[in-house]
């Protein structure tokens, strides 16, 4: 299990965007122990979820100006998973159709400009 000060240090390389391999291989310790700390420890769990979660949120803020620019790709990504509604791609029913692979490029532009999106060429 990671000392305090071991778990403080992993989470600020985690927080800098590096792999848990590579916050492992900063601080000198496997990857086994880090999981177990996971296991054993509330205040480490919380903080290792707190970071990823953050990281992610940076990576959809960057998706969804990519989208609000035009930007095709983005917009479909966004659209198949950050809609509510009828076009949510729902992962937990797996050979269920997703509605958004049936559509036109000129229906999920629409889509998108119903949902806000910038979809001006």
């Amino acid at each position: 299990m990671l000392s305090r000060t071991e778990q403080k240090a992993f989470l600020e390389w985690i927080t800098r965007g590096a792999s848990a391999m590579a916050a492992c291989a900063e601080i000198d310790v496997s990857l086994e122990e880090v999981e177990r700390t996971k296991e054993r420890c509330d205040w480490f769990r919380e903080r290792y979820h707190q970071a990823t979660a953050a990281l992610t949120e940076n990576v959809f803020a960057v998706l969804y100006r990519a989208a609000m620019k035009g930007n095709f790709a983005a917009i479909k990504f966004w659209l198949e998973h950050h809609t509510a509604g009828e076009f949510h791609r729902n992962s937990e029913s797996p050979g269920v159709a997703d509605p958004l692979e049936q559509m036109t490029d000129n229906e999920l532009i629409e889509l998108a400009k119903s949902q806000g999106l910038n979809c001006s060429d």
